[in-house]
């Protein structure tokens, strides 16, 4: 008989076959059991084509008459830990887990394995039984590890079967995961993050049930949707519906109880709901390729809501808006997971690997091809496809595992074949030789990955006025530990990075391991502490991934959205901005210092640092690690400028830049522009920033103010409009286009990803006479373009940023738009106060609030988030403890510095303001959670993958000055 657990396995070879002669000696007694027929008489027959007895697999007593004699009972003196999502015991009370699930790792040797020996000894070396890919990202990125390979898995693996391929990522052996140290040293991030795996990421493996046991229930009574499943091979090869109600004919099961599965039957074709009971989670492939997300803090959702699910999910409802986050083109057409994921990718090839990317077995062009060359229908190894198949006139035709469906399987060389049906001109150009190629060049998913769920800021919570359990060792430990508390979710937000086959890939928001630490009498050990790699640099982790939000022709990413935005390549959109410690105001008398953690809306004044005269702009260089200011630079017009020590966070020491008449500053990877008034640009070089060096400068004598974007430096060049100069090389500045016929005194440059139809960049330009100039960028930022001028008498200082606008719930539900992220521009409109806009369509701008009362003129403005988890209660007023609020800060010439919560930004409310003479700049600390690189290509956030980085500085030309005519 052919019997197999492996149409996961597409690779040939992946069958057993079982005979008679295999079936263990009580196969006989399976269906004229006088004794465990006699209570499930209905049950189904586990296998379809193999006839084996109850006892075979699960032990116990087929002849016992009473049920507390014929089945096995636990030896642990509490066995309610069953019934809970600690992981059981690996070398106890074995009978009794073999009797409860005979695919449990620990047994299946003597149970699965006497059939399919080879796949079950793989599968205990897999990722799937190892979570060594979970821990090696979040200890490396949280500073507890020093190397990106495994360390630690789950429970302790060797690999004696051979051969270990080093050079493709494995490891011959992995010790027990560690556990938290209470001796360790408390200060240090390290000692705190070392709890959060035996707590909460145990739960995420084939060796437990997770928080899907059986029984399973939330506080108030309803149920754990979504998660309930099995352990050992049944995780996958029996179906839970998500309900985890059974549908069994067998009546002596709890129908009303969850946690059981649909059917006491084996099965190898998995639809791909039963992958997502586990991969909803890390990277959400499994939702995204669903098209659906996790939602967004604050967001409405549930029933009659448009844009979410009506059911619930692992307790929550999903954020599913077929215009911001659509469904996998793959799934759409009806292909499960199964369908192109592998046996050996699945569970494992028998090494031991510590990545995904190092286990995954297929890529795009093992069915699609390229442009020079036919699908090899093979994967990685070398072993076919068993569910695709090539026809003789090339066509290349896949049988869908679940369904049987037969798929036509688009090949790249006929779209790009001008003699071809298929034909596809655009994409033909975009699939030449500089894109596709075996080393380097794009992965596929480059362009063809439609969103990505990007959760900012998802910090870990170490409380020690409460205990929390090691799911391992379930000792009671003082201290709990939670994860999952986002601050942001971004489906917009868009970067590319190499990964470790140095393709060109996304990167999106890996593991946030952001400290926020209690101490038992309730102060703090860590305040919302930065993690640190080895490296010295961030740990806020970006990662190379296959988000799984596939879509085909006319829904791929636009060439302008790599080649001409600097965000796109890892640089940050100035949106998702935590604000740190300090803010700090110019004001007749100096540079005044606030402390504002504690409480944004009412910032606590520390001491004035004075100049050689009155300062007229500021700017930081801030600590990668931290977001705080290392180096404070502030222009004081003839008197030059002066770059103040911050590193112990007062003025330890300064140095001074004399020769220019200083009016504005701005920082951005080691290059320190001065507008040098009359005169123009002047670039130096801070690589010691109490050293400076002058690099070059450009004569542009109406200059104002400067704006680095990506290797292009934008100058708001008063009467002269807006000046383009050419910064690839800071020896030599050359001015490459300009803006005539404007008054540009400020600068603001956006990347409009999922505006409309197509990507859009702008430059907003602050005018006083007439308003805000919205610029488009494109076709070349050598050649801006006026599209419009938003009328705005007084417009001097401007920022921008991103915030949800909540659906409308009063509205029937077919009347509702969904919640949307949008986009908005505040401007500092002197007499006129101060305006936000909602640019989130460039072409269709609407202006959404008006603050013209505030008391005086509005002559700056910095938008920050503060995340509620980290306010006082008399700010976050009852408020969810999740997300961020967004607070503006801006100087008013009457009233000084003036606080306003602009979480929602059509109705801005003025949280208090703080008594200054004649203010002038302001600008808040943040840790810029986008931005994992800077504009020279120096790496700072990490990745926590072996041979990924972020562009380095020649990548970043060529992709930038690549459509450039």
């Amino acid at each position: 008989m052919l019997f197999g657990l492996s149409a996961c396995g597409g690779s040939g070879g992946d069958e057993t076959e079982v005979s008679n002669a295999d079936v263990l000696p009580a196969a006989q007694y399976s269906k004229s059991d006088p004794g465990c027929l006699n209570c499930h008489e209905k049950i189904e027959q586990f296998h379809e084509n193999v006839d084996i007895a109850c006892t075979d697999c699960h032990g116990g007593d087929f002849t016992a008459e009473e049920k507390e004699l014929a089945h096995i009972q636990s030896s642990l003196d509490d066995p309610s830990i069953y019934k809970s999502s600690v992981v059981p015991p690996k070398d106890e009370d074995l009978a009794y887990q073999k009797f409860v699930n005979p695919s449990n790792l620990r047994v299946v040797d003597e149970t699965c394995g006497q059939c399919h020996e080879k796949h079950t000894d793989n599968v205990k070396k897999s990722m799937m039984a190892t979570s060594t890919g979970h821990h090696a990202g979040g200890l490396y990125l949280g500073g507890v590890q020093d190397t990106k390979q495994p360390v630690f898995s789950t429970f302790a693996i060797e690999d004696l079967d051979g051969e270990v391929p080093v050079s493709d990522g494995a490891v011959q052996q992995l010790p027990d995961l560690l556990d938290f140290d209470p001796n360790a040293d408390q200060s240090k991030f390290e000692t705190h993050y070392s709890a959060i795996p035996g707590q909460a990421c145990v739960r995420c493996h084939l060796w437990t049930r997770g928080k899907g046991y059986r029984g399973a229930m939330q506080a108030d009574g309803t149920g754990l949707d979504g998660l309930y499943r099995a352990d050992g091979c049944a995780a996958c090869h029996v179906l839970y519906d998500n309900d985890g109600l059974s549908r069994s004919a067998d009546m002596s099961i709890n129908h009303e109880e969850k946690g059981h599965p649909r059917k006491h039957r084996v099965t190898s074709k998995m639809p791909s709901e039963q992958c997502i009971h586990c991969h909803h989670r890390g990277a959400r492939i499994g939702l995204s390729f669903q098209g659906k997300s996790q939602m967004p803090p604050g967001l409405p959702s549930g029933p009659g809501i448009s844009g979410t699910t009506d059911e619930k999910f692992n307790t929550n409802y999903h954020y599913a808006d077929s215009k911001t986050n659509p469904i996998d083109v793959h799934a759409e057409r009806g292909m499960e997971c199964i369908d192109c994921h592998t046996q050996a990718g699945v569970m494992g090839d028998g090494n031991v690997y510590g990545h995904m990317d190092q286990a995954t077995k297929i890529e795009c062009r093992t069915c699609h091809g390229t442009p020079t060359e036919e699908p090899t229908l093979t994967d990685k190894d070398g072993l076919p496809l068993n569910n695709v198949e090539r026809q003789t006139d090339g066509t290349v035709i896949l049988t869908g595992k679940v369904s049987g469906k037969e798929h036509v399987v688009p090949r790249i060389a006929e779209i790009v074949n001008p003699d071809s049906d298929d034909y596809n001109a655009k994409a033909a150009a975009a699939m030449d030789e500089n894109h596709i190629k075996d080393e380097g060049g794009l992965e596929c998913f480059a362009c063809h990955q439609s969103w990505s769920a990007n959760c900012f800021g998802c910090h870990f919570e170490r409380d020690e006025r409460q205990t929390g359990v090691n799911l391992i060792t379930h000792e009671e430990v003082d201290g709990k530990a939670s994860t999952n508390n986002k601050m942001w979710v971004s489906l917009k937000h868009f970067a590319m990075g190499n990964n470790s086959q140095g393709k060109a890939s996304p990167f999106i928001v890996g593991c946030h391991p952001i400290a926020d630490v209690t101490a038992k009498d309730g102060t703090k050990k860590l305040d919302f502490v930065m993690p640190e790699t080895v490296n010295g640099k961030s740990g806020l982790g970006f990662n190379p991934s296959n988000s799984h939000s596939t879509r085909s022709v006319g829904e791929v990413r636009e060439c302008a959205e790599c080649h001409q935005s600097p965000p796109a390549l890892g640089m940050g959109s100035g949106n998702y901005s935590l604000g740190r410690t300090h803010q700090y105001v110019l004001a007749a008398d100096g540079i005044r210092v606030y402390e504002r953690w504690k409480d944004p809306t009412n910032p606590e004044f520390i001491e004035t640092m004075s100049g050689p005269a009155e300062p007229t702009d500021l700017a930081v260089i801030a600590n990668v690690v931290t977001g705080r200011a290392d180096y404070l630079i502030v222009s004081f017009g003839a008197a030059g400028v002066e770059i103040y020590d911050m590193r112990n966070g007062i003025p330890s020491t300064s140095t001074s830049i004399g020769g220019v008449n200083a009016i504005s500053v701005s920082y951005a990877a080691r290059y320190l522009y001065v507008v040098d008034k009359d005169k123009g640009i002047a670039a130096y070089d801070l690589l010691d920033p109490l050293n400076p060096t002058l690099a070059s400068s450009v004569s542009i004598p109406n200059a104002q103010q400067a704006t680095l974007w990506g290797i292009d430096l934008f100058v708001a060049a008063g009467e002269s409009g807006l000046v383009v100069v050419d910064a690839t090389d800071h020896s030599k500045l050359e001015i490459t286009g300009r803006l005539e016929g404007i008054n540009a005194m400020e600068v603001r440059l956006y990347a409009h990803f999922q505006a409309g139809p197509e990507y859009a960049s702008r430059a907003y330009i602050a005018d006083p006479d007439k308003g805000v100039h919205v610029v488009d960028l494109l076709p070349s930022f050598q050649n801006p373009t006026l599209v419009t001028t938003l009328p705005l008498a007084g417009a001097m200082a401007l920022d921008s940023y991103t915030r949800y606008v909540l659906v409308d719930e009063s509205l029937p539900e077919a009347e509702q738009t969904p919640s949307r992220e949008h986009d908005y521009l505040y401007v500092a409109a002197g007499v006129n106060g101060l305006v936000v806009y909602d640019i989130s369509l460039p072409d269709a701008i609407e202006k959404v609030a008006t603050l013209d009362s505030l008391g005086g003129e509005i002559l700056d403005v910095d938008v920050v988030s503060q995340p509620t988890a980290a306010l006082p209660e008399s700010v976050y007023d009852g408020a969810s403890k999740a997300g961020v609020f967004d607070y503006a800060s801006i100087t008013n010439s009457v009233e000084g510095l003036q606080t306003l919560d602009v979480s929602d930004p059509t109705n801005p409310v003025l949280k208090g303001s703080l008594a200054v003479n004649n203010p002038s700049k302001v600008l808040v600390d943040v840790q810029q959670m986008d931005r994992f690189i800077d504009e020279q290509g120096n790496e700072l956030k990490e990745n926590s993958h072996p041979g990924a980085r972020a562009f380095e500085f020649d990548q970043i030309v060529r992709i930038l000055r690549a459509l450039d005519k």
